[in-house]
């Protein structure tokens, strides 16, 4: 989990400190309808349920069995070249040595976590290493690192600095000029939205505590869980105290431990830099609490430095958000597709149900559907799509069904809605379920919120054992980041096609 105050530490004695942390809860002063979180020094977080009566009790962290993946494991090119931009950042301060992970977003800019490098004297004693995969050598560790010593941009409200480094003398290059840099995104952080967390870490808890085991390059697929404000108290922290209490934040759930504060979030559909981790919680014995995560959207929102520095990075967007509005005109629902037939002929069909208890109104979804191996690309709105022209309700007692409009009887009389541009899909597309955010009857990839989807684009298998079946989801989860859809679904004899418009997956 990633660390507050990066400092290396025994879990032991984190475990020891958490006892403080319901004493510390009743000093925070929050308003109390918002959720609290404790910060402890040794790096630790607590996030509670609504507090009263002066205690907030924590739920625990992300230290369950990893699943995260090192670069020569990746696939995926342009995921692989983000990673490259990545590394570790390590400062010497009065305190010790500290360590935490940065991304390079520029030829010489480098961003990481306020915390992590909070004020000038620790930018002058600050040093970014890219070569931390496994496979790099002590020597080239040593030899490839940069020196970053002058704090361009800092924010505690959103635990964010941007350094600017110098040129490695032996490389004659900026870091960004050798390793490249990440490409940024103002989409947002939206719940149900799959991410990857890039940083450098090493599983210290299989080193009975030993958190100076060699840290080394991971990437750690999860989702965003939620966002909104926070009142947020960093115990011990010096010129910081509760600043973050007035800014939003994203959590989500991709695996972390100590070291990965300041790590990049990259989308896991377009693999660009939408945010960076700043915090969880590092408790040994527990595994469902979230990280915590600021995106760049905020960020250059609410902070006109880092919208200066940021806002020309942006790639495609001639310094602006290009078109998309300076927040969500509409807030995010969660939804998800329920059912999947793919029929013989044009017997095809889709069916889309609520996870919240909230109504959504008619024009809030749309299906995309992405074929013959052509991707949707950030800023163009889909060509092959419909919006869902019906309200989406959680009393409803079946879902709601769009079918192709040469679907055959019986199955045409149960159909709600019908479109033959996302609905004529095959074995080789993805169909995607969008939020249609900004209210243009458009679905924008980096615009509009990425809700679900069902298919691996280009994967089309041998014969067609992916025709003439029907799958009904196992339950409201999202699917794995990069897996087929399919994974999430059972699948059904086509003899049960109307089950499809009755079907209601379980609750997760």
């Amino acid at each position: 989990m990633s660390e507050q105050r990066p400092k290396p530490r025994p879990l032991s004695a984190l475990v020891a400190r958490l006892t403080l942390i319901y004493s510390l809860a009743s000093l925070i002063g929050c308003v109390t309808e918002r959720q609290v979180i404790v910060v402890t020094g040794a790096g630790g977080a607590v996030e509670s349920e609504p507090c009263g009566g002066g205690r907030c009790d924590g739920v625990g962290n992300i230290n369950g069995e990893l699943d995260w993946l090192e670069p020569s494991e990746l696939e995926e090119a342009v995921l692989l070249a983000a990673s490259r931009a990545s590394g570790m950042i390590q400062t010497d301060r009065a305190g010790g040595t500290s360590r935490c992970s940065a991304t390079l977003i520029s030829e010489e800019l480098l961003l990481t976590n306020h915390h992590c490098v909070p004020d000038e004297a620790a930018a002058k004693e600050s040093l970014f290493y890219p070569e931390t995969e496994r496979e790099a050598s002590s020597y080239q560790r040593l030899t490839r690192r940069f020196r970053c010593p002058e704090l361009i941009a800092t924010s505690c409200a959103h635990d964010v600095s941007i350094l600017r480094c110098q040129k490695n003398s032996a490389l004659n290059a900026l870091p960004g000029d050798y390793y490249g840099y990440a490409s940024l995104s103002l989409e947002g952080a939206y719940p149900g939205e799959a991410l990857n967390l890039i940083h450098t870490n090493c599983d210290y808890r299989q080193r009975s505590g030993d958190s100076s085991c060699t840290p080394y390059k991971l990437i750690s697929p999860g989702e965003v869980t939620s966002y909104g404000p926070r009142c947020i108290r960093f115990d011990g922290e010096q010129g910081c105290e509760n600043c973050r209490s007035e800014a939003k934040h994203a959590t989500h759930n991709a695996d972390s431990l100590g070291g990965s504060s300041g790590g990049g979030i990259f989308s896991a559909l377009t693999h660009k830099m939408i945010g960076v981790n700043w915090g969880g919680v590092a408790a040994e014995d527990q595994s469902d609490a979230p990280n915590y995560l600021t995106t760049l959207r905020d960020l250059v929102e609410s902070e006109p430095e880092f919208a200066e520095l940021l806002l020309p990075l942006v790639e495609g967007r001639g310094g602006e958000i290009g078109g998309a509005p300076s927040a969500p005109v509409a807030e995010p629902h969660c939804a998800r597709l329920a059912g999947y037939l793919e029929g013989e002929a044009f017997d095809k069909a889709l069916s889309v149900t609520l996870c919240t208890e909230r109504s959504a109104p008619a024009l809030s979804f749309g299906l995309c559907l992405e074929a013959n191996g052509e991707r949707l690309r950030e800023g163009e709105p889909c060509q092959k799509s419909v919006m869902i022209d019906a309200a989406l309700s959680p009393s409803q007692r079946s879902p709601l069904v769009i079918c192709h409009p040469d679907i055959s009887e019986p199955l045409r009389g149960r159909c709600e809605l019908f479109d033959d541009r996302a609905l004529g899909f095959n074995g080789d597309d993805r169909v995607i379920l969008f939020q249609d955010l900004n209210g243009d009857q458009q679905l924008t990839l980096g615009v509009d919120l990425v809700v679900d989807w069902i298919g691996q684009l280009g994967q089309q298998p041998a014969g067609r054992p992916w025709a003439e079946r029907l799958l009904l989801r196992r339950d409201l989860t999202l699917l794995s980041p990069g897996t087929d859809g399919s994974e999430a679904f059972e699948s059904r004899p086509l003899t049960s096609a109307l089950e499809l418009f009755d079907y209601l997956p379980p609750a997760h």
